[in-house]
């Protein structure tokens, strides 16, 4: 499930639009973005980001948090932030994600806080799901794209980048200091519905 905020997503892409009508390259999130819609890369470098300590029933675990992040995980799943960002690309096209790790960073010892869940009435109880029982990496792919969207005319595709991975079985977290995201052309789509002006 994904829980990123509207208000976020709506501002992230206006400040790709206003971006990819300026020739400079920018920043946003810790996403260096090329203005060129022909250009197809993308790099990476965590901003900042808080590993806090949460209680629950005498128990300490850890949960990282990022600003203007918000996450893709079911509910027993470890807790961690995906950070998103929008980009131009040429219409009709669909695309998949390769990503190059360049710099990580490991912690031992840690116990991340699974989600308990998006509903707001919550127990406040923890129960760990059946990826805490995985001797392997979670998530197995830390980027994924979109399919394309229409915004103010330009066709843009919405990257989606989880810069940690943990294993819950040796209680390791990797921190992806560092990354490249490339686009990949995989197919062909009908092109986005564009709805029309209305008239004054």
């Amino acid at each position: 499930m994904t829980k990123l905020p509207i208000q976020l997503v709506f501002i992230l892409a206006l400040s790709f639009v206003r971006a990819a009508e300026n020739p400079a390259s920018v920043s946003y999130d810790g996403f260096q973005v090329s203005s060129s819609v022909h250009e197809k890369k993308i790099q990476y470098e965590i901003p900042g980001f808080e590993l806090k300590q949460i209680d629950k029933n005498g128990k300490v675990y850890v949960k990282p948090e990022m600003e203007n992040a918000g996450a893709i995980v079911e509910p027993g799943q470890p807790y961690l932030p995906t950070v998103s960002t929008f980009y131009a690309v040429e219409p009709g096209k669909t695309y998949s994600v390769n990503v190059t790790v360049q710099e990580t960073e490991t912690i031992l010892n840690v116990d991340i806080l699974p989600l308990e869940g998006w509903d707001p009435n919550l127990s406040g109880s923890v129960v760990k799901g059946r990826s805490y029982s995985q001797n392997e990496l979670f998530p197995a792919f830390i980027a994924t794209v979109s399919e394309p969207i229409v915004v103010r005319g330009l066709t843009l595709v919405q990257v989606s980048l989880t810069p940690f991975q943990y294993n819950p079985v040796t209680a390791e977290l990797t921190i992806i200091q560092s990354a490249e995201v490339e686009l990949v052309e995989n197919g062909v789509t009908d092109m986005p519905f564009i709805p029309g002006k209305r008239s004054r």
